[in-house]
């Protein structure tokens, strides 16, 4: 076994630790979202808070900058979660989602339905709902990411036009919704 001259060692950077959790508030219609994520990492001594609609976007925004070090390198980041297994997890999953809907074809999923969902219409008092397309803030196009809206809007003006008459099977719709994303 030689020597190595510790010059010539490739040396790799530490993982940078970022211990982070988030608090979330209910809508009206009992819907959780995301309001705040707080973060602090290992190397400094300061808590970044995120606020507002757009905090684990923010907060997703943040962690990928801390993968790239000051010689323009990538290095690891180890993030932890206050109650990762249980809550806080829904809503970076959500988010990693709402910024990739490419992801269900890195794993090779299948999308079965092409469309939106009124996620602010399925309420208990709608579950057995048959009838015409719910209205559009229904599907909360205010909160979709990137160019969705505007495909949401194409797609939703669409349905009114080619489905004069149509009714609705809520629960159908649910399932066909959620059987395309797994």
């Amino acid at each position: 076994m030689s020597a190595m001259d510790p010059d010539e060692l490739d040396f790799k950077d530490l993982p940078i630790f970022v211990y982070a959790d988030n608090e979330a508030m209910q809508s009206a219609n009992s819907e959780h979202q995301p309001i705040m994520v707080c973060c602090e990492t290992d190397q400094e001594n300061h808590t970044h808070v995120f606020y507002g609609k757009r905090c684990s976007q923010d907060f997703l925004e943040f962690l990928d900058q801390l993968t790239i070090n000051e010689d323009e390198f990538e290095r690891p980041v180890i993030v932890m979660f206050h109650n990762l297994k249980g809550y806080d997890i829904m809503f970076i999953l959500q988010e990693l989602y709402n910024q990739h809907p490419s992801f269900p074809k890195a794993f090779e999923l299948l999308e079965l339905k092409k469309g939106f969902f009124p996620h602010l219409f399925n309420t208990p008092e709608n579950q057995s709902y048959v009838g015409p397309i719910p209205p559009s803030d229904t599907y909360d196009p205010d909160g979709m990411n990137h160019d969705k809206p505007e495909e949401f809007l194409n797609w939703y003006q669409d349905q009114m036009r080619c489905h004069v008459g149509y009714n609705l099977r809520l629960k159908w719709k649910s399932t066909a919704f959620l059987t395309s994303n797994h």
